[in-house]
């Protein structure tokens, strides 16, 4: 079951479409012999990591997620679906930083290279 917050079901929805039912990232179509590694960045709460487990169950997936208020809802979806998580975001290597942006309904979350909150995100490269 996919769990979220108030905020995550106001997008959740819009997520699910996009991700589960159009299959926006083209997951359905990959060669399922083939596959053997899922890199999910950005994971969110975890709908494309889940929907990859399904799809590819003996491959090694890991989800990249930066942003510490989605981590705990990510990692109840994930639970016991042998996916690993990485906290932290692709880049140079060179910290970056977490912006918090409110609105009327919501915090959300995001990060730039500009210091605007002093909460250091780290980051990591492709190799």
């Amino acid at each position: 079951m996919i769990v979220g917050t108030d905020y995550q079901h106001d997008i959740g929805s819009d997520l699910l479409q996009e991700i589960i039912l159009d299959d926006v990232y083209g997951i359905r179509g990959l060669d399922h012999g083939r596959v053997q590694y899922v890199l999910d960045v950005g994971a969110n709460i975890g709908f494309f990591a889940v929907m990859a487990r399904m799809l590819y169950p003996r491959a090694k997936i890991i989800a990249v997620e930066p942003i510490p208020a989605t981590l705990d809802i990510l990692r109840q979806n994930i639970a016991e679906l042998d996916i690993a998580v990485d906290t932290c975001a692709l880049g140079t290597g060179q910290p970056m930083y977490m912006k918090s942006m409110d609105d009327t309904d919501h915090t959300l979350h995001r990060v730039t290279t500009t210091p605007a909150s002093g909460v250091v995100v780290p980051t990591k490269t492709l190799n």
